[in-house]
């Protein structure tokens, strides 16, 4: 393929090349980005395509044949940061992204949203989650929160309850039916009919009284 063949041809998505064996071509053919392009080739041939120097820099490079009925897209999968900033990544349609998400010291997880849906409740006790099949361009938001303001917000729920946190034991004051609580996943530990819960381990966790929510930490 002779140089510059295909140059500033910015709008080329997808090519189609029948050879067997990756025709020799000069990079300087493109002078574009080739992760914009899709390339589909024989079938047989498709691992030599991969790692032909020139050829293996397409965006996606599928095979093509009677049996071939569907050729995936790519969608965005961008991951919004504190500070105004993101970062975006191509994932293959139908394909599944795995994530880890950690808070530093003095730090809690607030929330994980998926195009603005609440998936905080499925993540891991470690912090692992997974997107579900991408079939669309997605946005993940991650929030975290200062433990300096948990303990500040658990008095001020409800004015007919009182939730104080003293060591590892927590103290409820009023009139209520039951007190169910839940761990930062949103997994129900267990229900309680008195006034007093006692918890072994460290971790945020949230109490549920009268559908108000109590959010504290145990150190």
């Amino acid at each position: 393929m002779s140089a510059y063949a295909f140059a500033s041809c910015s709008g080329i998505t997808s090519v189609y090349c029948y050879a067997l064996n990756p025709p020799t071509a000069n990079n300087a053919a493109y002078s574009y980005n080739l992760m914009n392009a899709r390339l589909r080739v024989p079938a047989e041939s498709l691992e030599k395509y991969k790692s032909s120097t020139t050829w293996k820099e397409f965006g996606e490079i599928l095979p093509f044949g009677e049996d071939v009925k569907h050729y995936p897209s790519k969608y965005t999968v961008s991951i919004l940061l504190p500070g105004n900033g993101s970062i975006s990544q191509l994932a293959n349609e139908g394909s599944s992204l795995a994530f880890n998400v950690k808070s530093n010291d003095g730090w809690i997880l607030h929330s994980v949203c998926i195009n603005g849906a609440d998936i905080s409740s499925s993540i891991s006790e470690n912090g692992d989650f997974e997107t579900g099949p991408i079939n669309s361009d997605i946005e993940i938001s991650v929030v975290f929160g200062s433990t300096s303001d948990i303990t500040d917000a658990v008095e001020k729920e409800d004015p007919d309850i009182r939730v104080t946190v003293s060591g590892r034991t927590v103290n409820i004051q009023g009139e209520y039916e039951a007190a169910a609580l839940y761990n930062i996943n949103g997994r129900c530990i267990r229900t309680e009919h008195n006034a007093t819960f006692e918890i072994e381990d460290q971790g945020l966790y949230v109490i549920r009284i009268k559908d108000k929510s109590y959010k504290f930490m145990i150190r």
